[in-house]
């Protein structure tokens, strides 16, 4: 990928902003590998955190054992229906259908 397709520039003439064009495809499927080195990692990482943490009680897991963040509790309706009324639908039913489950 050259760089004209993996940077943006602002249109404007008053700023010089480039975004970074990253996230476009899913590449997993494609790419176990990748998933994999990526997965190792972020275990690592973890373990490591874990290892040198002061405290015994990891507080992202306990958020995620008691329902996830406070602010996003009973927020679950009005995304599926904000995710519907912009075209992704299909990100919302498969969302719903793994939530409902649990």
């Amino acid at each position: 990928m050259s760089c004209e397709t993996r940077y943006r520039r602002c249109s404007c003439q008053t700023c010089s902003r480039t975004w970074i064009l990253h996230e476009q495809r899913d590449l997993a499927p494609e790419r176990p590998d990748l998933v994999q080195q990526g997965m190792s990692l972020l275990t690592a990482w973890y373990d490591e955190m874990a290892l040198t943490s002061r405290h015994d009680v990891d507080p992202m897991m306990t958020v995620l054992r008691e329902g996830g963040p406070f602010h996003t509790r009973g927020m679950l309706p009005a995304y599926l229906a904000r995710l519907r009324a912009t075209g992704r639908a299909s990100h919302a039913e498969r969302l719903a259908a793994r939530l409902i489950c649990q």
